[in-house]
């Protein structure tokens, strides 16, 4: 796969290819065209996609030319960059994005099209396959039923015994991501964190990509500067933060004990402790009321450390499907606001609410993305607000539009 975040693969990255002659492998394919529309060109195709998706994921480019042995067999090993003459590259995007919905199932989430320009017959269109939380997948063109995947020397059917493994461990993707969520709540609430914190209220907010899931998944996070720290600021950092690389890969905190930690498996973790420190809230007030949740402050805050965490991770190059994950610790009996001095007709049942995640499968551009956050991000706040005996959140409308931004 093509090191570089997807949206800056330029032609010094493809030339660069071709010129460290970086075989094909496990997560990379060189295609001289663009498959056609005959039967054989379209099978082959499909089964290269679905064998990204079922493995690690990984980057078909289309436009390099493979060099040749003896025999006039392909190397794997690129000799050119030609490129491919293209009319019209929406329309030839449109097309394969159609073949692979209609003969693949179930559907794959989170394929990206990326066309660099600048070699001498034309484009080289590069199409990153993701690493699928649906797998296994399946190829159903004209009536087949297949399924594969890749090694370190290209694609493979899948035998009987790899498919029902292949369905075993899809299966078991909501354990491992609850073995994840429970050990580093586990880790929170004994205080094993990057910045100690003496409030015994929280919020916690995760997002974890697929690929954090795997035992090899590591990041080089030496790149990692103040240039992204401002993505990873903490919630909530109060007059100002810092950042300092740390055993777990990176974090952003701030004199107040909340944090951003970014792991060298690409997760983030997010720490909120000051919101809901209602100890400190009473002792610099004359406030007697209930303990509460100042649910729209609470909200926003959420949407915009959800974003810039999914920034960070594009920027990384971390590939969708992402996790998001919302928990509440220490909120027994606080209540949610839902104006001035007014409070939710009741409080909240339990010491934690761990809230159900949601699935990002590709990304926003920046200028959205808080937008499609807000969006996304709406059956969480609708459960913390039934958790304190409320509908929902008020501030969506009745199309699931956030109509409160301040």
């Amino acid at each position: 796969m093509i090191t570089t975040p997807f949206e800056n693969v330029s032609k010094a990255e493809i030339d660069g290819l071709v010129s460290r002659k970086i075989a094909e492998r496990r997560t990379l394919d060189y295609k001289e065209i663009i498959p056609g529309n005959s039967d054989d060109e379209k099978r082959e195709f499909l089964y290269d996609v679905s064998s990204f998706a079922n493995a690690s994921g990984g980057d078909l480019v289309f436009g390099v030319r493979d060099q040749k042995d003896a025999t006039g067999k392909p190397t794997g090993i690129p000799e050119a960059a030609d490129g491919i003459a293209v009319a019209n590259v929406a329309a030839e995007i449109a097309r394969l994005e159609n073949v692979i919905q209609s003969s693949i199932a179930p559907r794959i989430p989170g394929i990206q099209f990326r066309e660099v320009a600048g070699f001498t017959s034309g484009i080289v269109l590069v199409m990153r396959i993701p690493k699928s939380w649906a797998a296994p997948h399946m190829v159903t063109f004209k009536g087949a039923t297949r399924f594969y995947s890749r090694n370190s020397t290209g694609k493979y059917p899948l035998d009987v015994f790899e498919i029902r493994s292949a369905f075993a461990q899809s299966e078991s993707l909501p354990e491992r991501l609850a073995r994840f969520r429970d050990g580093r709540l586990a880790r929170i609430i004994s205080n094993e964190t990057p910045i100690p914190s003496t409030s015994s209220s929280k919020i916690v907010l995760h997002s974890v990509p697929l690929q954090a899931l795997e035992p090899n998944c590591r990041l080089d996070l030496s790149t990692m500067s103040s240039a992204l720290s401002p993505l990873l600021r903490p919630m909530k950092p109060g007059v100002g933060w810092n950042w300092r690389f740390n055993f777990d890969g990176f974090v952003n905190y701030s004199a107040n004990g909340n944090y951003s930690q970014l792991f060298r498996s690409g997760a983030i973790e997010g720490l909120e402790v000051t919101a809901l420190d209602m100890k400190e809230w009473r002792k610099f007030t004359r406030y007697d009321g209930p303990d509460f949740i100042s649910f729209t402050a609470f909200e926003n805050e959420v949407i915009k450390a959800t974003a810039n965490f999914l920034q960070v991770q594009k920027r990384l190059g971390i590939l969708p499907p992402i996790f998001i994950m919302l928990s509440l610790i220490g909120v027994k009996d606080f209540r949610v606001t839902t104006g001035p001095q007014s409070f939710s007709p009741d409080p909240i049942d339990r010491d934690s609410l761990i809230l159900p995640d949601v699935l990002i499968e590709e990304f926003a551009d920046a200028a959205v993305a808080v937008n499609q956050t807000s969006t996304i991000l709406k059956p969480v706040f609708d459960a913390v607000a039934q958790s304190a005996g409320l509908p929902g959140s008020f501030n969506y409308d009745v199309n699931g539009n956030r109509v409160a931004q301040n």
